[in-house]
Parts: C-alpha cells; sequence; structure tokens
C-alpha cells in the first residue's frame, strides 16, 4: 500500500514511496514482458524514476521523460491537460509491444 506516503509531494515520503514501489514491481514484474507508466504526478514520477532501470520500466508522456519539464506555464498546460493530450504515446507504445515491434 502506498496510501500514507503519497498525499502531497512530502520529500520524507519519497524514500518509503520508492520502496513500496520496488516491493511492487519485484512480486509482479516476472508477470510481465514489458512495464510501462503513464504518469502526470511529480512525485510519483520521481519514486518510479528511482527503479525505472532495474525493471525495465518505460516512463511516459514523453514530455516529461524527454525534457523534465514540469512546469505548467513552460509547458502552456497543467497535469491534467498533459494526461489527456499526450494519450497517444501510450496508445502507440501498448500497439508497438502488441505487434512485437523491437525497441
Amino acid at each position: 500500500m502506498t496510501v500514507g506516503k503519497d498525499e502531497s509531494p512530502d520529500p520524507s515520503k519519497l524514500e518509503p514511496l520508492v520502496s513500496e514501489i520496488r516491493r511492487k514491481l519485484r512480486r509482479m514484474s516476472h508477470r510481465y514482458d514489458h512495464i510501462v507508466s503513464y504518469l502526470n504526478v511529480k512525485s510519483y514520477w520521481t519514486a518510479l524514476d528511482e527503479v525505472r532501470n532495474e525493471f525495465d520500466v518505460k516512463m511516459l508522456p514523453k514530455v516529461y521523460a524527454e525534457n523534465e519539464i514540469w512546469n505548467s506555464k513552460k509547458l502552456h498546460m497543467g497535469p491534467i491537460g498533459i494526461f489527456k493530450t499526450e494519450i497517444g504515446d501510450l496508445v502507440s507504445e501498448v500497439r508497438r509491444y502488441a505487434n512485437g515491434t523491437p525497441l
């Protein structure tokens, strides 16, 4: 459970959240060929980024992955807008895996 570790971006909660994510991914990662995350919450992104290489997690949307920009003014859109407008990243990634296209 991540309850109590993620309700606000409190730096003291980051390590417990990372530990919990790592524990869950260890338990379930062997069941999947690919793991894709689609996040628009910086604290979740930061926590998952800590273990992404360990579990080979593809992190989306690309606007955050490539630029690491989380400033709504610079992006001209808030997190919910990004989440909705960048859904094509997730659709493309799932299609690629479903079609067996190499990474």
